[in-house]
This record gives C-alpha cells, sequence and structure tokens, in this order.
C-alpha cells in the first residue's frame, strides 16, 4: 500500500520522505535566522524582568530599613 496515488518503490519513498523533510527543516531554520519572530519577544521580557528585579530590590531594602537591618544586596 503507497501513501501516494501511484506505485513506486519503498526506496523512491524514502528519498521524497527525505527531500520533504529536509526542505522543512532547511526552511524553519532560514526562517529563524533571518525573519527573528521571537527577538522583540525576548527583548521585551528581558525588559520586564529587570523591571521586576528593581522594583522588588528597593522594596526588601525598604522592608529592612524599616526594621533597622543595615544590611543592603549588592
Amino acid at each position: 500500500m503507497s501513501f501516494l496515488p501511484y506505485k513506486i518503490s519503498t526506496k523512491e519513498h524514502g528519498k521524497i520522505l527525505f527531500v520533504l523533510c529536509t526542505g522543512i527543516i532547511i526552511g524553519s531554520k532560514c526562517v529563524t535566522h533571518y525573519y527573528e519572530p521571537l527577538k522583540k519577544y525576548d527583548e521585551l521580557l528581558d525588559e520586564g524582568k529587570r523591571e521586576l528585579l528593581i522594583k522588588y530590590r528597593t522594596k526588601h531594602e525598604d522592608r529592612l530599613k524599616r526594621l533597622g537591618i543595615s544590611k543592603t544586596l549588592e
């Protein structure tokens, strides 16, 4: 039984499958290399992480000052 509408050998099926898989892999690598679809998302995520770190570090230092502990984060 063949997955193509005409009869070909198993060897030909292997060649076709190899070409299709290789094309998909190379195409996806080209898209991610040249188009970089997640670059903007990663930049926004890194910016948000920095903002949260600064926010919670200042909150932590304020709590330490209120409690009279002079230890600061470095």
